[in-house]
């Protein structure tokens, strides 16, 4: 695996942009050898350690589809049954299956567009309650019909989180802990519900948070302004997560072919990625060489996330880097240049 750390480095440092990361803790999973490093631009010296915990962002929906496919496998959940039908108190159409939540072609709006939004999360209001997300993006009415399109939806997703305590009568932590984290022996890492939970975790100064100015994370921001819910973990328990998702014993595997089965959306300008597609709870890289690349992207208040894993070649590679930065481009530069300098070799 030699030069992944170089390669890692000069895309961090290629990609730096105002937003961007000065330092990130780096796992390199190929076959069964673990790497780990800390990875930082010239002259940083970085406050975390190569095993700090970070809040995954949007990583977190990996997870969850994670969790939602064993309750499918498990006769709990049917994928191309109405979402509805675990959660009737939301007014969700009969249209609207598992699958498209968990694909994003649902239809259903998101918050990330809602100025109002990132406002109140920068005053630092008391969080919405999922009805008022709902009431926010346009409540259950669909932007088109469900599996038409696509349109990335937080909202979505937190309709899985309630799908899933539903279908459970438990809460996200104890039914990730349950389906994901005990099996893989995921001991760090765990659902993040309250602020006080923030400290100890890794942070790099929020330019979000301060509207432009760098500010502290912990005491500025409540993780519960993530409908979908978010996971704290280390970069090394992230790759045994999804080096286990994308493995052949995870899930069964006509459901793990159909998580990795994606919606074709594309090139997108400025990321490395060749054409773009997602699949459930996976972004998919449909394009890249010498096979397809699976995995996740994340960003939030002092913190970004990408996680790759490639299938194809002598040797399953799975790659996370966890940044202190809010770039979301420089992390996935960083996790794709690494996971080239390994599969190369």
């Amino acid at each position: 695996m030699h030069g992944w750390i170089e390669a890692a480095s000069r895309a961090m440092e290629e990609h730096a942009g105002p937003d961007g990361a000065s330092a990130a803790a780096v796992a390199v999973l190929a076959g069964g050898a673990m790497e780990t490093a800390v990875v930082s631009r010239p002259g940083v010296s970085p406050a975390f350690s190569a095993d700090a915990r970070f809040l995954v962002y949007s990583l977190t929906k990996s997870f969850i589809a994670a969790a939602a496919l064993r309750l499918v496998a498990a006769g709990e959940l049917e994928l191309d049954a109405p979402a509805g039908r675990w959660i009737p108190a939301v007014p969700l159409p009969d249209s609207v299956t598992l699958r498209h939540l968990l694909q994003h072609t649902s239809g259903l709006g998101d918050y990330g567009a809602l100025p109002e939004y990132h406002a109140a999360v920068r005053r630092g209001s008391k969080p919405w309650s999922d009805a008022e997300f709902l009431r926010r993006t346009g409540s259950c009415v669909p932007l088109f019909a469900p599996g038409t399109s696509w349109a990335y939806s937080n909202v979505g997703y937190m309709l899985v989180r309630r799908v899933l305590e539903a279908a459970r009568s438990a809460t996200l932590a104890r039914v990730l802990d349950a389906e994901v984290l005990q099996p893989l022996g995921l001991r760090r890492t765990s659902v993040v519900e309250h602020a006080a939970e923030l400290d100890g975790l890794a942070f790099g100064p929020s330019r979000y948070l301060g509207d432009g100015e760098p500010v502290p994370v912990a005491g500025r921001y409540d993780p519960a302004w993530i409908a979908t819910g978010v996971v704290a973990s280390t970069a090394e328990e992230v790759a045994r997560f999804y080096h286990a998702l994308l493995g052949d014993d995870f899930l069964p595997p006509a459901l793990a072919a159909e998580m990795r089965k994606p919606v074709v959306l594309g090139p997108v300008p400025g990321r490395p990625v060749a054409r773009a597609g997602y699949g459930l709870g996976l972004q998919v890289d449909i394009g890249a060489v010498p096979g397809p690349v699976y995995g996740h992207t994340g960003a939030g208040p002092g913190a970004s996330a990408s996680a790759c894993h490639l299938r194809d070649g002598p040797a399953p590679v799975t790659v996370v880097a966890l940044s202190n930065g809010e770039d979301v481009p420089q992390v996935e530069w960083m996790a794709t240049e690494a996971l080239n300098a390994v599969s190369r070799c």
